[in-house]
């Protein structure tokens, strides 16, 4: 654990106190230390919660009550997570939490929060990648079972591109959380350029990342439960009937990878996991009418053959 804060640049325009912490210390080079300094203190004060929430605890109790386990949930960027995440939340009211730094493609795990998950009684949604360390780190703190939750990362680069067009007035500030860095003069770089920044830098992360949880599911060491889950499956439905039946089976198949499959849920979320965090149109293919067709036949290649078969990611 660092003792003391290191010099850091004065970043007055960030929103909120985390953010003020957060980003100097990750563009100073500092993640690791910053992790280590949110593991310490919540070491010397167990009693702090993981989250801001004034019901934390009183909410884990009763979750833990009814025998709710850790809920680790591992999302690719731009795949719904948020609506994934409150549909459980919501659904078993149940606390959500933070077990890392919130970086991506490469997190860091804060030991600490993760035990405290572990005990159960809350979810915690990440963009975790899989590294060993991560791994080993959560097998340490006592979590067992992982969903990675991830869809076709065409569509995933498409919304990041969105996403970061949304990040805009004190918001823009998270910009210099992203890696790679998005270009300073993103807001008047046309949008085929910016499609081509993104599938140029993005993408490929994303591609990895995927391959990395995917070998780690299949290794089985350390032995972690790791189920993979699909954004085509959560929202790819035929008809408008059938929307609310597809995404309760979804859930439901979730819960029994967690061991509570019979676990009475509501099916029925309040609005705030509805419109209010589907942000975008929750397509499964929009990169098809989006794209070039120079990006089209780019990002197709660079999806490796045995990802697509796996999860049926067509081509063009």
């Amino acid at each position: 654990m660092i003792d003391r804060l290191p010099d850091l640049p004065d970043l007055p325009d960030l929103p909120d106190s985390h953010l003020r912490l957060r980003v100097p210390m990750v563009l100073s080079g500092k993640a690791s230390g910053l992790a280590a300094l949110y593991d310490g203190a919540v070491r010397a004060h167990p009693e702090m919660p993981l989250e801001p929430l004034s019901s934390f605890r009183t909410l884990q109790a009763g979750a833990l009550d009814r025998g709710v386990p850790a809920m680790a949930l591992v999302t690719m960027p731009k795949s719904g997570s948020l609506y994934l995440r409150m549909r459980f939340v919501e659904g078993l009211n149940i606390p959500p939490c933070h077990v890392s730094l919130d970086l991506f493609p490469h997190d860091h795990l804060v030991p600490a929060w993760a035990e405290d998950l572990a005990r159960g009684g809350a979810i915690a949604q990440e963009h975790l990648d899989a590294s060993e360390a991560i791994l080993d780190l959560f097998h340490r703190a006592g979590v067992t079972r992982i969903v990675v939750h991830i869809r076709d990362p065409r569509q995933a680069a498409l919304s990041w591109m969105y996403h970061i067009d949304g990040t805009t007035g004190e918001r823009t500030s998270v910009r210099r959380l992203m890696s790679p860095a998005v270009p300073a003069d993103w807001k008047a770089i046309e949008l085929g350029d910016r499609l081509d920044w993104t599938i140029a830098n993005h993408l490929p992360a994303l591609i990895e990342w995927t391959a990395g949880w995917v070998r780690a599911a299949g290794r089985g060491s350390p032995p972690l439960e790791i189920m993979v889950t699909r954004f085509e499956d959560f929202r790819m439905v035929t008809r408008f009937e059938d929307f609310r039946t597809g995404e309760d089976a979804f859930c439901r198949s979730i819960l029994d990878h967690y061991g509570i499959g019979d676990m009475a849920m509501n099916m029925h979320p309040l609005a705030s996991s509805d419109g209010a965090l589907d942000r975008r149109k929750g397509e499964a293919d929009e990169w098809r009418s989006v794209f070039s067709a120079a990006q089209l036949a780019r990002t197709s290649a660079m999806l490796p053959a045995d990802l697509c078969k796996r999860f049926g990611w067509a081509p063009l």
